[in-house]
C-alpha cells in the first residue's frame, strides 16, 4: 500500500514543484534579494528528523569561524501572529513565538531569532539589521 502511494505521490510532487519552480522563472511569483547569505534547512518529515540540533551545531559551528548569524523561523504551533524578533526570552513565552525558537534561543542566548509567519518578510527584517552576515 505504501509503495503504491509513494508512486503516485512522487511525480504528483515533481510537478508541483516543477510547476512553481517555472512560476518564478517566469516573475508570476515574487522574488525578493538579500543582502545577506542564506543558508535554509528543511525536510519533507515534519518532526524528529533532527532539524533543531543541526541548526544549533551549524551556529556554533558559524560563531566560532566569527560570522553572526541570524535565525529565521515560523515558530511552528506559537499563538502569535506578529513578527517577533527574539533577543532575549524574559519578554515571552515558549507559547508566543514557539517550543523550538525558545528551546533554541535558551542554548544560544547571543543569537537573534525573527519568528515570522511570512519568510519574506522576515529576510527583509533581517536585511535591515546590523552585525549579521
Amino acid at each position: 500500500m505504501m509503495k503504491t502511494l509513494k508512486f503516485i505521490i512522487t511525480p504528483l510532487f515533481f510537478l508541483i514543484v516543477m510547476i512553481r519552480n517555472k512560476l518564478y522563472d517566469w516573475k508570476l511569483l515574487p522574488i525578493i534579494s538579500s543582502n545577506i547569505p542564506i543558508v535554509s534547512i528543511g525536510n519533507i518529515q515534519v518532526g524528529g528528523s533532527g532539524k533543531t540540533p543541526f541548526v544549533i551545531a551549524l551556529i556554533k559551528q558559524l560563531i566560532q569561524n566569527n560570522i553572526n548569524p541570524i535565525i529565521i523561523t515560523r515558530g511552528y504551533k506559537r499563538n502569535t501572529n506578529h513578527q517577533i524578533i527574539l533577543n532575549n526570552l524574559e519578554k515571552y513565552s515558549a507559547q508566543e513565538v514557539g517550543d523550538e525558537p525558545y528551546y533554541i534561543k535558551q542554548v544560544l542566548k547571543n543569537t537573534p531569532i525573527i519568528i515570522d509567519h511570512n519568510k519574506k518578510n522576515a529576510i527583509k527584517t533581517a536585511n535591515q539589521l546590523q552585525n549579521i552576515d
